[in-house]
C-alpha cells in the first residue's frame, strides 16, 4: 500500500484473532461444508480460489502483481488451481 510503512498492517485491528471463527459462521450461513475431500476450509484458501479464478482470465503478470507475489512461480506452481 503506498504510503504505509512496510511494518504496519494492512488490516490493523485484532480480527484476525477471530478470522477462522468468522469463516466457519459464514460457511455454515451459505451451506458450505468446512472439510471437502479432507482439506479443511480456512482463511488462506481464499487466495487460492482468488488466484486460480484470476489466472483463468487475467495474464500472468497481471495476476502475479495482483495476487502480490514474489514470482510468477509463485502465482501458478503454488497458488493456482487448474480445474
Amino acid at each position: 500500500m503506498v504510503g504505509r510503512a512496510a511494518d504496519r498492517p494492512v488490516w490493523p485491528g485484532s480480527w484476525w484473532e477471530r478470522a477462522a471463527d468468522m469463516m466457519r459462521v459464514d460457511l455454515a450461513a451459505a451451506g458450505v461444508p468446512e472439510v471437502v475431500n479432507d482439506e479443511e476450509g480456512v482463511f488462506h484458501s481464499l487466495r487460492h480460489s482468488y488466484t486460480s479464478l484470476l489466472a483463468e482470465f487475467a495474464p500472468v503478470k497481471v495476476t502475479q502483481e495482483l495476487s502480490r507475489h514474489s514470482t510468477p512461480v509463485l502465482t501458478l506452481g503454488r497458488y493456482s488451481h487448474a480445474g
